[in-house]
């Protein structure tokens, strides 16, 4: 619902915050830490593989195919083992979203000009303009940012139809960014 009052606009919408939404918002905010881990874990693997003399190993390789056994299996280890990292890291999510006050709870939306609020039945969180760090904006949701950790998530399924929730992007874009 918008409302105006006055001159000011005022944004006004309820949705319940999921495990499925938790876990999205852990995995983008823990997705640069895992890019840096994939890259130097590729690196060392590649180096220990290939050290001392990269040229002379690939040379064995092709004189005798079945290294290439020995070459690719740390690879396919080191692939299944980021599974099982990622698998217990969704346990570990799912966790925290039970322990979460702000989780699997009706969420009350008011956005105005200088205010973010977010009530449940629980807990109040008001973020004004000045406590806004970083916007994300993805096809479906939008992420205000106010710490580096902690986000308000507003899903485009939170309103009866696409239109609502492009208002309120624009909104939050012209206003908080």
């Amino acid at each position: 619902m918008i409302l105006l009052k006055g001159r000011s606009m005022e944004h006004t919408f309820e949705g319940v915050f999921t495990l499925k939404d938790y876990i999205k918002l852990c995995r983008r905010l823990n997705r640069k830490r895992a890019a840096v881990t994939h890259i130097i874990g590729i690196t060392v693997l590649t180096g220990i593989l290939f050290f001392p003399d990269p040229i002379d190993q690939i040379g064995r390789i092709i004189a005798n195919p079945f290294l290439l056994v020995w070459v690719l299996l740390p690879i396919f280890v080191y692939i299944a083992a980021s599974f099982v990292i990622d698998f217990l890291n969704s346990l570990t999510y799912r966790k925290a979203y039970k322990s979460d006050k702000l989780a699997a709870k009706v969420r009350h939306y008011k956005i105005t000009e200088g205010m973010i609020s977010v009530v449940t039945e629980n807990t109040n969180l008001s973020i004004t303009k000045d406590e806004v760090r970083k916007i994300l904006l993805e096809h479906d949701r939008t992420y205000v940012f106010y710490s580096a950790v902690s986000a308000i998530t507003i899903k485009k399924s939170y309103f009866e139809d696409g239109q609502k929730y492009e208002q309120v992007k624009q909104f939050i874009l012209m206003h908080y960014k």
